[in-house]
Parts: structure tokens; sequence; C-alpha cells
């Protein structure tokens, strides 16, 4: 009878277990960084206006608008160079890459997170994140 029991326990216990490695993501940023030399050079580069930016825990808030029909099919990334410039603190370089196939003149205003947690560095708490398509860089500490 008792071994029963513990076999129920024991079983309970397996599956109710939670394995953290299981390859989704926990961050609560709508997007991830790209880290890509080719594609920061590369990525398509549809006209947009950066209104603001804001870092909210490990994510990047951008609020940015575009021509458009409705702005539903844009395909928007942050994506960075993948070089680190030496200063205190380092700075990073980062462009905010548009797909923009709509056709019409209308102007969307959208917002998107995109997570920083791949820019962190060792042996440093904080970095400046210079957004190309940007006048202001931004400090993100973590």
């Amino acid at each position: 009878m008792h071994l029963k029991y513990l076999f129920l326990v024991l079983a309970v216990l397996l599956f109710s277990c939670k394995n953290e490695d299981d390859g989704t993501s926990t961050s609560e940023c709508d997007q991830v960084t790209i880290i890509s030399a080719e594609q920061f050079e590369n990525a398509p580069n549809a006209p947009l206006t950066i209104i603001d930016m804001s870092i909210e825990g490990d994510c990047l808030k951008v609020e940015f608008s575009a021509s458009g029909c409705s702005g539903e099919s844009w395909e928007v990334k942050l994506i960075d160079k993948g070089v680190v410039l030496e200063s205190s603190p380092p700075i990073r370089l980062l462009r905010v890459s548009l797909l923009n196939n709509e056709a019409c003149l209308a102007v969307f205003t959208r917002e998107l997170t995109f997570d920083l947690t791949d820019l962190q560095l060792p042996g440093t708490n904080e970095i400046f994140l210079n957004i190309a398509n940007s006048d202001e860089q931004i400090l993100y500490m973590y």
C-alpha cells in the first residue's frame, strides 16, 4: 500500500515539473534583436520616422511611423551591427529595418518592443545603443 502512494507521489512530481530549457523565449518583448553585420548593411530600409524610444527592463520600446495602407504587412526588425565601440560605457550600433510594400499615402504609427539581452557585454552593466535612424543614443543598464 505504501509503495502505491510513493509511486503516485513520484508520478505527480515527475509530470508537474516544468522544463526550463524547452527552447521557448521567456522574454516579454515583441521581438528579438538580430546581431548581424550583413543584415545591418543589407536588410530593407524603407523610410520611417522614430517618434520615441525608451527602455523597459530588457526591452527597447520603439514608437515609429511610416506611410502605408494599414501597416499590417510591415516587417520590422532591430538589427545590431555586431560591432562594439570601445568607450565608457561601450557603444553598440543598431538600426530599425522596415520592409514596407504598402503603396498608400496614409501615415500610421506603431509601437514594438525588442529584446536587448543578447546585446549585454561581460564586465559591464551598461551600454549605449546608437540607433542609426534616430537622432538619439539611449543608455541600456542591466
